[in-house]
Formats: structure tokens, C-alpha cells, sequence
């Protein structure tokens, strides 16, 4: 399983690789867009179906168009891409094992139900189920058709180019489907 969410998110990595750039980059912890340097300023998508959103190195982002959701017996998976800062595009993947009720989920390191976050940019991909990895994830809403709730994490290199733990934070969510 855990095999086919990091191809999953590999393959939302490379899917957001296109560079939309307008003529700065924006890296998490870099130019914030209108927020200025370092700053939580710029372009934020917007999903169709819901919200799925978090900053990620200081740096708001938000999944743009449809977030996909994956629910097979008690795994739930988030998938989206979106823009952090006006140019640098990023996939987050949030997978709940077990998720069978409300509640709070660890997505540290090697955590016995395989939950974890995914992050996939221009350079690489982070995760916090790999050596040194933490964070939490709280469902406050689960229905049949609807998943809501807030996450963050310390997600540690997981690809090449993938350099220092890329920090999300104030991530929230409230998808239906």
C-alpha cells in the first residue's frame, strides 16, 4: 500500500511540474508574493469540491480544480495541486489508515496505521512517513461522502533534489465526494 501512494504522489509531482513562473520564483520560505519576503502572500487555488489548503515553508498554498479522493475499506487519501506563492507549483497527498471515525491521527515516522502526508514540488518530494518525518491529523468530519479536518507536519526529504524538512502548516480540509 505504502508503495502506491509514494507512485501516487510521485506521479502528482510530476504532474504540477510545469513551471507557471512570472518572472520571480517563489519557494516555500522564499518571496512571499504580496506578502513580501518570507511572507504568506500570493495566488491561493481554489478546489472545486471543497477546501483543501495549509501553508507550506510559511507560504500559503491551496489545491486548485478537483481534489481527488481515494477511499478503499478504512484508507482515506487527499490528493491535490495548487500554487504555493504566485509561481511554484506543489501536490499534497494526505492518506489516514484506519480511518474508521473522527479523531486524531499520527503521521510520524513509521506510525502503525501507514497515515502520512506527501509533498511534491518543482525539486523533489517530502514526507513524514520517512526517517525523522512527524505530524498530526485531526478528522473532525467523516461521512460517506464528505471528509473534513486540520493537518500539519515536518516532512523530511524523500526523492533527490528534496533538500531540508519542508514544514506544513495550518493545513485544513473539507472535501465532499
Amino acid at each position: 500500500m505504502r508503495r502506491h501512494i509514494l507512485l501516487l504522489a510521485t506521479a502528482l509531482a510530476l504532474f504540477a511540474c510545469g513551471d507557471k513562473d512570472s518572472g520571480t520564483t517563489t519557494e516555500p520560505g522564499g518571496n512571499g508574493g504580496t506578502g513580501g519576503t518570507g511572507g504568506t502572500g500570493g495566488t491561493v487555488g481554489t478546489a472545486t469540491n471543497g477546501t483543501f489548503t495549509a501553508q507550506i515553508g510559511n507560504v500559503n498554498w491551496g489545491a486548485q480544480g478537483t481534489v481527488t479522493v481515494t477511499r478503499n475499506g478504512n484508507v482515506i487519501s487527499l490528493g491535490g495541486t495548487g500554487l504555493v506563492g504566485t509561481a511554484s507549483a506543489y501536490s499534497v497527498i494526505l492518506t489516514f489508515g484506519g480511518a474508521t471515525a473522527t479523531g486524531t491521527y499520527s503521521l510520524n515516522y513509521l506510525n502503525q496505521s501507514g497515515s502520512n502526508l506527501i509533498v511534491g514540488g518543482q525539486t523533489g518530494g517530502w514526507g513524514t512517513f520517512f526517517s525523522g518525518g512527524t505530524g498530526t491529523a485531526t478528522i473532525t468530519t467523516l461521512t460517506s461522502n464528505r471528509v473534513a479536518g486540520t493537518f500539519s507536519g515536518d516532512a523530511v526529504p524523500a526523492t533527490a533534489g528534496a533538500v531540508g524538512t519542508l514544514q506544513v502548516r495550518n493545513g485544513r480540509f473539507d472535501i465532499t465526494f
